[in-house]
């Protein structure tokens, strides 16, 4: 799923970067709802996806397996019971 991701926000780029660079360097037309303004916005849109998805794939890896940074004391003691003098 990783690999989905990254290959989405890279082709989204590339589309972004492409419209961009096609509007500057070609003179193509930078009217709303040209096939440049697609491009753009379609990139961008892949973009923010293949991003939500990382994201959401993080929230739901961290529900699985759930981190304790502090630990009780009965644990770091580990079951050893002594009196200390």
């Amino acid at each position: 799923m990783k690999i989905f991701c990254y290959v989405l926000m890279t082709v989204g780029m590339m589309l972004a970067l492409g419209g961009v660079v096609a509007v500057f360097n070609f003179d193509q037309p930078s009217d709303m709802f040209s096939l440049v303004w697609w491009m753009i916005v379609g990139g961008w849109s892949l973009v923010l996806t293949g991003m939500g998805v990382d994201i959401l794939q993080l929230f739901t890896g961290v529900r699985r397996e759930p981190v304790y940074t502090f630990h009780p004391e009965a644990e770091k003691v580990n079951g050893v019971e002594e009196k200390v003098t």
